[in-house]
C-alpha cells in the first residue's frame, strides 16, 4: 500500500482518491468505512456549564451508564453526559465497529485499548491509553475477543 498526501489550499473540503487493484478492493472497503466514521458526531452535555455540544464519536474512550443517562470519557480526559440510556447509545454506535459493550453498564472504544489480559473466572482486565481500567465480564469476553480480532486484521 502506498499513501500520497498532497496539499491543495483551493479545496473547500477534504478530497480523497483511492486507486486499488481488483484484489485490494476489500481493503478499500475497510478504509472507506473508517474514513466515513471520522466525521460522525453526537450531541453531549458539558457538565461544567450545562451546554450542549457536538462531540466527534472517535474521541470517546468509554461510555458508562448511570440511570437514564450515560457518562462519556474522552481521550483528553474530559467528562460529558449523553442524555440517552446505554441501550440507546448502543443503537447509536451500532455501526461503529470499534465500540463494544464489556459489561452491563460500560461500552469501550477498542482503538483506545492499550493492553488487556485474562484474569480469574474468564474475565479480561483492560487498560485504556489514558489509564482507565475496566473489566470485561465473562458474558462479554467472546464478543470483546472477536471484535478485537476483527480490528487487528
Amino acid at each position: 500500500m502506498e499513501l500520497v498526501h498532497k496539499i491543495n489550499n483551493q479545496l473547500d473540503r477534504i478530497f480523497i482518491t483511492v486507486e486499488t487493484t481488483t484484489e485490494a478492493e476489500q481493503q478499500y472497503e475497510k478504509i472507506a468505512q473508517h474514513l466515513s466514521e471520522l466525521n460522525k458526531k453526537t450531541t453531549v452535555i458539558n457538565g461544567k456549564n450545562n451546554r450542549e455540544l457536538q462531540l466527534p464519536i472517535r474521541d470517546i474512550v468509554l461510555i458508562e451508564a448511570e440511570g437514564t443517562v450515560c457518562n462519556l470519557v474522552t481521550r483528553d480526559g474530559q467528562y460529558y453526559l449523553l442524555n440517552k440510556r446505554l441501550k440507546d447509545a448502543e443503537q447509536l454506535l451500532n455501526e461503529e465497529t470499534y465500540f463494544v459493550k464489556i459489561n452491563k453498564t460500560t461500552m469501550i472504544n477498542l482503538y483506545d485499548v492499550k493492553e488487556f489480559e485474562m484474569i480469574d473466572h474468564f474475565k479480561i482486565q483492560i487498560e485504556t491509553k489514558n489509564g482507565y481500567q475496566q473489566v470485561v465480564n465473562r458474558s462479554f469476553t467472546k464478543l470483546f475477543k472477536s471484535r478485537m480480532e476483527a480490528l487487528l486484521k
